[in-house]
């Protein structure tokens, strides 16, 4: 049975479910069917972090910043 998800991006999923996929081509209209196991997992939690600042003492607007400093967060 056909089920479309609409819009294709509104499927949240459970961790280790097993979907059915089928891939098809407009022109032809030839398609492929398959299952795939689905792994949802937590992403990486995105950090603001803290500006890198420095003054420019001879006002010719550029400054070097070492950007290692900032490896951490």
């Amino acid at each position: 049975p056909q089920n479309p998800i609409t819009p294709a991006t509104a499927y949240l999923g459970n961790d280790n479910e097993i979907i059915h996929v089928r891939v098809q081509n407009i022109a032809t209209g030839c398609y492929s069917t398959t299952t795939q196991l689905l792994r949802v997992t937590q992403g990486p939690t995105a950090v603001t972090p803290t500006p890198l600042e420095r003054c420019d003492p001879n006002n010719d607007g550029f400054e070097v910043f070492d950007l290692t400093l900032a490896t951490n967060q």
